[in-house]
């Protein structure tokens, strides 16, 4: 369930896109550029009111549109893996008392992630949740 209370989404970009946009049919970056527009609507719901997305991507900076939306960040991994990137900023966010979910499908990175004690979700979770939100905005 998306928690009620203010809470820092922590998003796994390229697992969420491989693993339920590329049946699309559009190339990579372009469904990531789909997934980013779509889910800053989402974000913007009332329902995520006082919560905030950050959304990591695998590699090097390249453009995805705006990297700063409303209630949105996209960061790139860089030189690092993104999962390496994500769980640092979940242990990060738990120690200083924030309330954080990782978001992914990667089962590697949720068993760390949960044997760290942090919240996690699965993609299609949230992505039912956020459709649900959105039903003219199918994605």
């Amino acid at each position: 369930m998306i928690s009620k209370k203010p809470t820092i989404y922590l998003i796994d970009g390229l697992n969420y896109v491989r693993s339920h946009m590329d049946a699309m049919g559009a190339g990579e970056e372009q469904s990531v550029m789909m997934f980013l527009d779509w889910l800053e609507q989402a974000a913007c719901s009332e329902r995520f009111a006082g919560s905030s997305m950050r959304i990591v991507l695998d590699g090097g900076y390249r453009s995805v549109g705006p990297t700063v939306r409303e209630n949105m960040k996209i960061d790139f991994s860089d030189g690092e893996r993104a999962d390496d990137v994500l769980l640092e900023q979940a242990i990060y966010l738990k120690q200083a008392g924030r309330r954080a979910v990782l978001v992914t499908s990667d089962g590697a990175l949720l068993e760390r992630a949960e044997s760290e004690g942090l919240r996690t979700m699965y993609c299609a979770k949230f992505q039912s949740f956020c459709r649900a939100l959105m039903p003219e905005k199918p994605l």
